[in-house]
């Protein structure tokens, strides 16, 4: 049972870095911005609205809009960036939480890991069984 729980807390963990890793990608993605051409005329008969060529006001929109657009690259990077540190933390969380349920049994399965290690080191340094005064 214990074991279970182990492998649904590292399911969670493997979710929360794979949506955070997502929003980090995210939020280095950017909207273009427009470019109002500039096409050439003979200036003899300039279309007027209001007193002001129209022109005119279609590059202030142009400018309008790509300022609208530089705010809102900027809103979704912060927004992105905000998500992907929360689902890392998340992540960490689960793993902490997974450790957590481990409890004693980490500590044991340590000792005896680190017990056949010093084993097999010895047998390494002593091949022959040879005893050292």
């Amino acid at each position: 049972m214990k074991w279970c729980v182990l492998l649904i807390w590292f399911i969670f963990a493997g979710l929360f870095f794979g949506l955070g890793h997502y929003h980090n990608v995210k939020a280095k993605e950017t909207m273009p911005k427009i470019e109002v051409k500039r096409y050439p005329s003979d200036n003899s008969t300039p279309i007027n609205r209001g007193g002001i060529p129209i022109e005119q006001r279609l590059f202030d929109f142009g400018d309008d809009f790509n300022e609208y657009i530089d705010n809102q690259n900027e809103s979704n990077r912060r927004a992105n960036r905000y998500a992907a540190y929360g689902y890392y933390l998340a992540g960490l969380t689960a793993l902490f939480s997974a450790f957590l349920c481990l409890g004693k049994d980490i500590f044991k399965a340590s000792r005896q890991i680190w017990a056949r290690i010093s084993v097999l080191l010895q047998q390494y340094n002593n091949p022959k069984g040879e005893q050292k005064e």
